[in-house]
């Protein structure tokens, strides 16, 4: 959504670009006419006149005599054509050296026009490139024309492609297995080397060793399982089935009792660290979060306000600490400094769903985006929803569909650098994609 967007923003700046010297064309910088000493000139001439009409009063009413009419009269006459002279005089010099600037221009244009040099002269400023630009674009509309008719289909065409590619892409998904059962809650991927992966619902554990083809199930305690997660070292797995922790040490293929779960709480959402060796972080059913330093054994409540009823949570930032959640009738949710707050993206960017199931951070995947403070993150945050497969590269600012046209219940991410990503729909089907979500189970 967001990249047809940005295409069309790109596509209507193009065409403003080059239409507005079309329609605006430039004022050449003219001489004024109008300067003190002109203005001067005029009001002099004015006043000889005024004062000849006062003496022809004058004469009428008797108030002077014939010897001094003429004298005075003489002499206005000669102020106003003096007066008059030198206007005439300063609108000739005036028109003439505008029409100087005039030829000048063409001979500067004409230069340009032929590859020789151009020529100013001293007294007029040198154009500006948007100057020369303007004149290009009036000397050559349709030229111009061209080229934007060009920009129109190709920017046109690029947002057409990639609107139909992610269309395409999301519908020719298919499946690479299916898992028995149903509330797929839970899914990991070995991020050593890929060699297992597990899912986790309403019947237990199940183990893949094929990339999600085939799924057998794991001996465990019956429940819901709520939450799968593996330690940063790659030692141990732990699993949450009905708020008791499970740990395993061979790859999920055998799970123990283990830990202990904090006094008053039900943790039902379970995530590692992946920088930090048995560091875990949990929520309880009311949205409390817990973090352990020791794979389990003992818990401690972080100062954050309660999130509500989450299903996935995911580390993005570890110092300082960064989460994000999958909150239910929410959407996404972002954690940080104690409080969380919405991350579903705002207009083009934002998700199109506020179900959302799942959510995993890759801080691997290459993305680097600069947030409106100014700060610089890394990583791409996949959000699994009833409407497929989203991420975001800026902590949830904008969302842009990747995955199948499927109602995809959990997400889980392949070792750094791997780009794979397995995603399991409500149907128990399961999509890979080995490229970061550009396509999914097509190898």
């Amino acid at each position: 959504m967001i990249i047809p967007a940005i295409l069309s923003v790109m596509t209507i700046a193009t065409i403003a670009f080059v239409l507005l010297p079309l329609m605006r064309r430039r004022s050449e910088p003219m001489l004024s006419a109008g300067d003190a000493e002109q203005e001067a000139l005029i009001e002099q001439r004015a006043a000889a006149y005024d004062a000849m009409d006062e003496l022809d009063a004058d004469r009428e009413l008797g108030k002077l005599n014939e010897e001094d009419y003429r004298t005075l009269h003489e002499r206005y006459r000669r102020q106003a054509v003096a007066a008059l002279k030198a206007t005439r005089e300063r609108e000739a010099a005036l028109t003439a050296r505008i029409e100087q600037q005039v030829r000048q221009a063409r001979l500067a244009t004409s230069a340009s026009s032929s590859g020789g040099p151009t020529i100013y002269h001293p007294s007029q400023p040198t154009p500006s490139r948007r100057d020369a630009f303007t004149r290009s674009v009036e000397r050559k509309p349709a030229v111009w024309l061209c080229a934007l008719s060009v920009l129109f289909v190709l920017f046109a065409s690029a947002t057409v492609w990639v609107w139909t590619q992610g269309s395409r892409t999301a519908a020719s998904a298919r499946p690479v297995g299916t898992i028995p059962g149903d509330n797929y809650s839970a899914l990991i991927v070995d991020s050593g080397s890929a060699a297992w992966a597990l899912s986790g619902d309403s019947t237990g554990i199940r183990r893949s060793t094929d990339g999600g083809a085939t799924w057998s199930a794991i001996p465990v305690a019956p429940g819901q399982v709520t939450g799968l997660a593996q330690d940063a070292d790659r030692e141990r797995a732990y699993a949450l089935v009905d708020g008791r922790l499970l740990r395993s040490r061979d790859g999920g293929k055998s799970w123990q009792p283990g830990g202990s779960m904090p006094r008053d709480a039900r943790l039902t959402t379970l995530t590692a660290d992946p920088e930090a060796p048995g560091r875990l972080y949990a929520l309880d059913q009311a949205g409390a979060l817990f973090s352990s330093a020791n794979g389990g054994d003992s818990w401690e409540r972080l100062q954050y306000r309660p999130a509500g009823t989450i299903q996935s949570l995911t580390v993005a930032s570890s110092e300082p600490l960064q989460l994000f959640a999958a909150a239910s009738g929410q959407g996404v949710v972002s954690g940080a400094d104690g409080s969380w707050a919405s991350a579903n993206g705002v207009v083009n960017g934002a998700l199109p769903t506020d179900v959302v199931h799942s959510v995993v951070y890759d801080r691997s995947s290459g993305a680097t985006s600069v947030l409106p403070s100014g700060e610089t993150r890394r990583g791409t945050l996949y959000a699994a929803t009833d409407s497929g497969v989203f991420r975001s590269t800026d902590y949830g600012q904008d969302w842009f569909g990747i995955g199948p046209n499927a109602d995809i219940q959990s997400i889980a991410i392949g070792p750094p650098g791997s780009r794979l990503i397995l995603a399991v729909s409500s149907s128990g089907d399961v999509y890979r994609s080995t490229d970061g979500g550009i396509n999914w189970s097509r190898e």
